[in-house]
C-alpha cells in the first residue's frame, strides 16, 4: 500500500512538472508597436516599476507603469548649483546636487510610492568622509536600491566606491573587496556573490581606477561599466562585444544599430523589434523596454509593450 502510495504520487509530480515545462514552453515573448515618449530628452531614469524623465526645460516627470499615473516632481533646493534626477531604484528617487554645497555634497531622496521626501540618514557621515579627499574629487551617485545609495569617484591617483544608508546612519567605504562579489544597494549588507562565470576585473587605482569595476547584476547575467554583457555558467549565449543594454530581474535588452532584442531571464524566451532610429541607451521596467534615439541635441525617446502571451 505505502508503495502505491509513493508511486502515485511520483507520478502526479512527474506529470505536474511536465506540465509547467510545457506551459513555460508554449509562452511567446512579444515586444509591441513604438510609442514616442515626450519630456525625456534630457533624462530617462529608470527601476522595474517607475520612470523619471528630465526635459529640455529642466521639467521632472514621475510615471509609476503599474498604475499609468504620473506627476511633475519638485526639484529640491541646492546651495550650489541645481538639483538633478541621479538614480532611481526600488521605488527610491535620488537626488544630488551640481555642485558643491556648504558644508559637503548634498543628497536627497524622495520616496516614489508614498511621495516622502527625506534627508538619507547617512549622508552627514558620507559627507564628513568625502571631505577629506586630497584633491577634492567628489562622488557621482550610480545607482540606489531598497537600503543604499551607491556612489563612485574617480581621483588623482585613487578611484573608490562608498554605500550611504538610506534609513541608517551609515556609510560602507569600498564595500566590496573581491572580484566573486559585487555591489547591491538591495541588500542589507550592501553586497551580494557573483555567480560561477562572473568575475569583476580589477583595477589599476593609480590610473584613476575602481579597485574593483562596476557591475548591474541580475543572475544569471551582468552588465560592466563599458556595456559588456557577462553570463553565468550555464546562462543562453548572448553576443559579445560592447553594446548597447540593459539588465533587471526580469529580463536582458540590447541593441545592435536599430535592432533591439529582449531575453526573459526566467523563461529564456526571446523577442526582436526594429527601433525608429539607431539606438543609444535601453532602459527596462517590467512591463516596457524603453529606447533612446537620435544625437544629443536631437533625442527621441520611445517606449514599447513587452507581453507574454
Amino acid at each position: 500500500m505505502g508503495r502505491s502510495v509513493s508511486l502515485l504520487v511520483v507520478t502526479v509530480v512527474a506529470g505536474l512538472l511536465l506540465w509547467a515545462d510545457a506551459s513555460a514552453a508554449a509562452q511567446r515573448l512579444t515586444i509591441g508597436d513604438w510609442r514616442a515618449v515626450t519630456g525625456a530628452e534630457r533624462r530617462l531614469l529608470t527601476d522595474d516599476r517607475y520612470v523619471v524623465t528630465r526635459s529640455h526645460a529642466g521639467l521632472v516627470r514621475m510615471l509609476d507603469t503599474a498604475t499609468g499615473i504620473g506627476r511633475v516632481l519638485a526639484s529640491p533646493p541646492c546651495d550650489n548649483g541645481s538639483s538633478l534626477p541621479s538614480a532611481v531604484g526600488s521605488g527610491m528617487l535620488v537626488w544630488e546636487c551640481a555642485g558643491l554645497a556648504r558644508g559637503g555634497h548634498m543628497l536627497v531622496v524622495d520616496d516614489l510610492a508614498s511621495g516622502r521626501r527625506f534627508i538619507p540618514q547617512g549622508l552627514a557621515q558620507f559627507q564628513a568622509f568625502e571631505t577629506r579627499s586630497a584633491d577634492a574629487s567628489l562622488f557621482h551617485v550610480l545607482s540606489a536600491g531598497r537600503y543604499w545609495i551607491y556612489l563612485t569617484r574617480i581621483g588623482y591617483h585613487f578611484g573608490d566606491d562608498v554605500l550611504v544608508g538610506f534609513d541608517r546612519a551609515q556609510i560602507l567605504h569600498l564595500p566590496a573587496r573581491r572580484a566573486d562579489a559585487t555591489v547591491d544597494p538591495d541588500q542589507l549588507s550592501g553586497t551580494r556573490r557573483l555567480c560561477a562565470g562572473i568575475r569583476r576585473r580589477s583595477g589599476d587605482v593609480e590610473v584613476g581606477q575602481l579597485p574593483f569595476e562596476s557591475l548591474d547584476y541580475h543572475r544569471p547575467y551582468a552588465i560592466t561599466s563599458a556595456g559588456r554583457v557577462r553570463r553565468c555558467t550555464g546562462a543562453p549565449w548572448v553576443p559579445r562585444g560592447q553594446r548597447v543594454a540593459a539588465l533587471s530581474d526580469r529580463y536582458l535588452a540590447w541593441a545592435t544599430d536599430r535592432l533591439v532584442r529582449v531575453r526573459s531571464t526566467t523563461t529564456g524566451r526571446m523577442a526582436r523589434r526594429t527601433a525608429p532610429g539607431i539606438v543609444g541607451h535601453i532602459a527596462l521596467t517590467r512591463r516596457f523596454v524603453y529606447v533612446t534615439t537620435g544625437s544629443a541635441s536631437h533625442v527621441r525617446v520611445y517606449r514599447a509593450r513587452m507581453r507574454t502571451l
